[in-house]
């Protein structure tokens, strides 16, 4: 069966989303002060979050080669898939030294999202050869009074595929 992205990158994003929970031995909200509120797949800077949806977590796929290890009717592909997990947390208005807590949190959730990747190599999938967080970002985003503090994890997967 042919690769498809966007099945992958659901199966990705209900391993974050399984992981939001005290259930969870890896719970990426383990030690936040406020639980993640919205957990999805897609491009971040074109889904408007509401002040109180955050945290939130962002699962985006960003770039997918391909290279061919056999040719013809059995032909098997390894390809490499790049994602950004991008972890957003807004402490919100008025909070006193909000912008120090909002960063505090932010590394925090970096932390989490970090540790449960790296325990998930295979990230539910057979046909994963390899995952790993190759870096992490820091930013932030400061608009109209509201401070958002941003990690990017860089996750680069190897995937076999026929």
């Amino acid at each position: 069966m042919a690769f498809s992205i966007y099945t992958f990158s659901n199966s990705v994003n209900n391993l974050v989303n399984k992981n939001n929970t005290t259930t969870s031995g890896l719970d990426i909200s383990s030690g936040l002060k406020k639980r993640i509120q919205k957990i999805t797949m897609g491009f971040h800077e074109n889904k408007p979050n509401l002040n109180i949806l955050y945290p939130a977590v962002w699962v985006e796929p960003k770039v997918k080669s391909s290279n061919f290890a056999k040719m013809g009717g059995n032909a098997y592909r390894s390809m490499t898939v790049d994602y950004q997990i991008i972890g957003i947390v807004q402490t919100g208005l008025g909070v006193f030294d909000g912008r120090e807590e909002s960063d505090g949190e932010m590394l925090k959730l970096s932390a989490n999202l970090d540790t449960l990747l790296r325990n998930f190599i295979k990230l539910s999938q057979t046909s994963v050869t390899m995952s790993l967080v190759e870096s992490t970002e820091y930013d932030v985003i400061e608009s109209n009074d509201t401070y958002n503090s941003i990690c990017k994890l860089n996750l680069k997967v190897n995937i076999w595929s026929d």
